[in-house]
C-alpha cells in the first residue's frame, strides 16, 4: 500500500482545487464551451494587406532617400527641450482629453523629479490621492479571476494610500528606476481590469531603467512608493528604486559612451561571458559602456542596496544586433525598421505585462533616437510644431490624399484614443504600423488582433474618418 506524505496530499489537494476554480470561472454552469465561445487569432496578413506588406523593407522601398537624416543631435536636442514646456490652449481640440488624462498620471510636459527641490507642496500629493482613491470607489473593476473588486478590497487598497501621513510640507527623496517597471493608479501589483481578464486599468506607464524619480509618500508597509518621473506621476514598487543624491542619479545619464537598446529587450548578464543571466533591458533603455570585447559590453547598472541606497554595478550585454553603440542616426529606414522589431508584440494595455499600448510603442521607438515623447497617444500628437489637425476634413479622398504627402515613417496619425505610425500609402490607400488592442468581425466571425500589426484604415475599426491629426515627428 502506497504511503503518501501530508505535505503531497495538500499539494494534491491544491492543484484539484486550483482546476476546480480554472472551471468554474471559464465554463458559465450548465454550458459546454466550444471554439465559438472564443474569437480567433487573426491572420498575420490583416484585411487589406499582403504579406509582403509585413517586410519592413517593403515599405522602405517605396520612400526617396530613406538614409536622409530628418534631425541631428542638437535638433533633437531642441525638439526636446521645447516639449518640456509645451502649452495647448482652452479651445484646443485635445484640452478636455489631456486634462482628463492627466489626472491620471501620464503628463503632456516632461518633468524633471531632479529638480523637485528640497521641499514640496503636501496639499499636491494629497488631492492626487484623493482624486484616486475617489475614483477607485465609483469604478467597478474586475480582479483576476473576472471578478468585481469588493467594497472591502477597494477600502483595503484605499488604506494602503495611507492618505492620512501626506504631511503639508514634503521633503523629496532623490532616486533612479533600477530596473524596467511600472507606475501604478494605487500601491497594488494585483491587476484592476477595466473589462473582464482584460486592460489594468490600475497600471499607468511603464517606466525605465535608469529614469530619476522624486519620492513624495510611502505606501502603508512602505512597499510601494509614490514618485514623480519625467513622464507620469504614480506608484512604483519600493524595490525598483535606490536612493541618491542629484549628482549619483544623473552620472547614469551622463554623457560618454552608452548604448541603446533596440529591440523589445535584450539580456543582462553578469559575466563576460554571458552564461548568468540578470534580468532584461527594455527598448530604449540606456546603458553605460564601460568597456567593451568582440562578444560583448560592459555596462554600468544601477542596484538598489539593502538599505535602499543607489549603487553602480557591472553586466554584460551581448553585442548581438539587439543593442546600438548610442543612438540611432534618425531617419525614415531606421525609424520603420525599429518599429518592424515590435511587429507582432502583444498588447499591454499602459504598458501592462512588460508589453505596450499604441502610445507605448511610439514612445520606446523614438527613445532609440534620443526623442523624449510624452507617454500618452494623444499627447504624441501635439508634440511637434508639424502636427496639422484634420479632424473637420469630410472628404476621406482628400485625407488620404493629404497623409500620402506627409513623411513616411516618421508621421503619427491618431485620435484621444489612438494613435498610428504611417508606413506610406498604397495606389491612394494609406497604411500604418500600430499597437491594436481590440477585435473585429468578419461576417459571424470574431478575430482578436492584440498585437502590432500592419494595417490600412478600412478593414479592422481604425478608420480615416476618426483621424484628428497628422503630425510628423520633425523640426
Amino acid at each position: 500500500m502506497q504511503t503518501i506524505s501530508p505535505t503531497e496530499m495538500l499539494s494534491r489537494h491544491m492543484r484539484a482545487a486550483v482546476i476546480f476554480l480554472i472551471l468554474c470561472v471559464s465554463v458559465p454552469y450548465g454550458k459546454a464551451v466550444t471554439a465559438q465561445d472564443f474569437p480567433e487569432r487573426a491572420p498575420e496578413a490583416l484585411p487589406g494587406t499582403t504579406v509582403e506588406m509585413n517586410d519592413p523593407g517593403y515599405w522602405i522601398a517605396r520612400i526617396d532617400d530613406p538614409d536622409r537624416v530628418i534631425m541631428t543631435d542638437r535638433q533633437i536636442g531642441t525638439f526636446n527641450s521645447l516639449n518640456t514646456s509645451r502649452s495647448i490652449g482652452a479651445d484646443h481640440p485635445y484640452a478636455k482629453n489631456i486634462a482628463q488624462i492627466e489626472m491620471d498620471g501620464p503628463v503632456l510636459n516632461r518633468m524633471n523629479p531632479l529638480a523637485a527641490g528640497d521641499t514640496f507642496p503636501g496639499s499636491t500629493v494629497r488631492e492626487r490621492l484623493e482624486q484616486n482613491n475617489e475614483r477607485l470607489m465609483k469604478t467597478t473593476l474586475y480582479d483576476r479571476w473576472e471578478l468585481p473588486l469588493t467594497e472591502g478590497k477597494k477600502t483595503e487598497i484605499q488604506s494602503a494610500v495611507n492618505l492620512g501621513s501626506v504631511p503639508d510640507t514634503i521633503r523629496p527623496i532623490k532616486g533612479i528606476i533600477v530596473r524596467h517597471t511600472s507606475a501604478r493608479l494605487y500601491p497594488t501589483a494585483e491587476p484592476g481590469y477595466r473589462m473582464r481578464g482584460y486592460l489594468d486599468d490600475i497600471n499607468v506607464t511603464s517606466l525605465d531603467m535608469g529614469m530619476p524619480v522624486a519620492v513624495l509618500h510611502f505606501s502603508q508597509k512602505r512597499d510601494f512608493q509614490f514618485v514623480m518621473s519625467p513622464i507620469a506621476w504614480g506608484w512604483v514598487p519600493s524595490a525598483d528604486i535606490a536612493y541618491g543624491d542629484e549628482k549619483a542619479v544623473r552620472a547614469f545619464g551622463a554623457g560618454g559612451e552608452f548604448i541603446v537598446v533596440i529591440d523589445h529587450k535584450a539580456p543582462l548578464y553578469a559575466d563576460e561571458k554571458c552564461s548568468i543571466f540578470l534580468g532584461s533591458v527594455y527598448m530604449g533603455e540606456r546603458l553605460t559602456v564601460r568597456g567593451k570585447t568582440d562578444s560583448g559590453f560592459r555596462v554600468s547598472i544601477p542596484v538598489r542596496k539593502p538599505d535602499g541606497s543607489l549603487m553602480t554595478g557591472e553586466g554584460w550585454v551581448r553585442r548581438d544586433g539587439s543593442v546600438h553603440e548610442g543612438f540611432l542616426p534618425y531617419t525614415k529606414r531606421n525609424a520603420i525598421t525599429t518599429a518592424f522589431r515590435l511587429l507582432g508584440r502583444p498588447y499591454g494595455w499602459h504598458d501592462s505585462w512588460d508589453e505596450r499600448d499604441c502610445g507605448g510603442i511610439m514612445r520606446v521607438i523614438f527613445q532609440c533616437f534620443g526623442i523624449d515623447l510624452p507617454r500618452y497617444w494623444s499627447f504624441q500628437q501635439l508634440c511637434t510644431d508639424q502636427a496639422v489637425f484634420v479632424g473637420d476634413m469630410k472628404d476621406m479622398a482628400e485625407k488620404n490624399r493629404r497623409l500620402g504627402e506627409m513623411p513616411a515613417g516618421i508621421t503619427f496619425t491618431g485620435s484621444t484614443g489612438h494613435i498610428g505610425l504611417y508606413l506610406g500609402s498604397v495606389d491612394g490607400r494609406p497604411f500604418v504600423i500600430h499597437e491594436c488592442g481590440w477585435n473585429y468581425k468578419e461576417g459571424d466571425k470574431e478575430l482578436k488582433m492584440a498585437r502590432v500589426v500592419v494595417s490600412d484604415y478600412e478593414h479592422i475599426g481604425f478608420n480615416m474618418d476618426g483621424i484628428k491629426f497628422f503630425s510628423p515627428i520633425m523640426p
